[in-house]
């Protein structure tokens, strides 16, 4: 991580509550949050990890917080009176590496909700996903350059570009009733399945990428939304 020197100089961009966007820009980070159309049925969500980034067109208060905390979205759980069937059209670009930018992002968002956030640390059962079979991967390695990973939803088709199997065992757990994890941040591919249940799904990913699925125990955040009580 590059440390960062200097004294940071924040210049702050609130649009009014009429507009219904929040807004703000510093030397470190740049947000802008506006609510989503319910009706928007294809849509495209773009997320960079390591040094956040989030382009998505269409995002849920729970997948919004998991891409920023880098955790699963069903390890974030609500006590709110916020309107959790509310989309989001969101843009974070995080400027500079560290984690107290990632923190600052992080209140920003918290206090605009009019969030307190906790956690408890859990213990869990959760498939790890390894590779058997690298020739079979190795035909879906992606050929992007990018960093940024895009998930597309088309109707019944999910298709994944220059995503890792990090990023794929994230997607499955925040999708399906399981827990999936892979450590490999390196290898991206570009993949796309139809919609089905997680069994049917495990045995395509078998067949076609060559990745194996074995259950191990593991400990696991579990972060608490609350509404903020002044």
């Amino acid at each position: 991580m590059k440390k960062i020197i200097g004294i940071l100089i924040l210049v702050v961009l609130i649009v009014s509550c009429n507009s219904g966007t929040l807004k703000k820009e510093t030397e470190s980070y740049k947000i802008e949050i506006s609510k989503a159309s319910y009706s928007n049925k294809k849509f495209v969500n773009e997320i960079r990890a390591a040094v956040l980034k989030i382009n998505a067109e269409k995002i849920s208060l729970k997948d919004l917080f998991g891409a920023i905390l880098e955790t699963d979205s069903k390890n974030i759980k609500f006590n709110s009176n916020l309107n959790l069937n509310q989309y989001y059209k969101v843009k974070i670009t995080q400027k500079k590496e560290g984690k107290t930018v990632r923190k600052e992002i992080l209140d920003y968002v918290l206090e605009k909700f009019n969030l307190n956030l906790t956690s408890e640390k859990l213990k869990y059962e959760l498939f790890k996903i390894g590779i058997q079979d690298s020739l079979k991967l190795n035909n879906f390695i992606s050929k992007s350059k990018d960093s940024v990973s895009k998930i597309i939803f088309i109707k019944d088709t999910i298709k994944v570009k220059n995503i890792t199997l990090k990023g794929i065992a994230k997607f499955l757990s925040e999708t399906y009733n399981e827990d999936f994890i892979n450590e490999n941040d390196s290898l991206k591919i570009d993949y796309k399945w139809n919609r089905t249940d997680i069994k049917n799904l495990i045995l395509k990913l078998k067949a076609d990428l060559g990745v194996s699925f074995s259950k191990k125990e593991g400990h696991k955040l579990i972060y608490m939304l609350e509404d903020f009580e002044n």
